[in-house]
């Protein structure tokens, strides 16, 4: 946030199936309106700061009696993990987490993108192969 306002380099467009869309309008229609149009407004129509999600967020875990704490960027770290884990293109990743460079994105999650291991054992038996022929 900046001076109140959210950044430009905060704003993400992310695709989302087409159930969630249809949910999150119906979510929307019991919304307060806001002059933000938001989709998760306090009761005043005004946005939700961290500390407030941060106390759902708590309350919606302990209701499931989850029993470690997780936080905003847990989820966040968790979001882009599993994308990668699946497979997910780096640069797509990186696009959907706001970094600047798919280099931030690799170093922060370097564990998470899948490694093909047989790459060395590929290359040796084409090498193998080749020089019998």
């Amino acid at each position: 946030r900046d001076g109140g306002r959210v950044r430009e380099s905060s704003r993400r467009v992310i695709a989302i199936p087409q159930e969630l869309i249809h949910e999150l309008k119906v979510w929307k229609l019991k919304c307060p309106p806001s002059e933000r149009d938001l989709v998760l407004p306090r009761s005043y129509g005004k946005p939700m700061c961290r500390r407030v999600v941060s106390d759902i967020l708590d309350r919606v875990i302990a209701k499931a009696k989850i029993e470690r704490r997780l936080t905003p960027h847990q989820l966040r770290h968790t979001f882009a993990s599993l994308l990668l884990a699946d497979g997910a293109d780096i640069a797509e990743v990186a696009k959907l987490m706001g970094h600047k460079s798919p280099a931030t994105t690799i170093r922060v999650y370097t564990h998470f993108v899948p490694r093909k291991t047989e790459s060395v054992q590929n290359l040796a038996s084409s090498i193998m192969l080749g020089g019998q022929g």
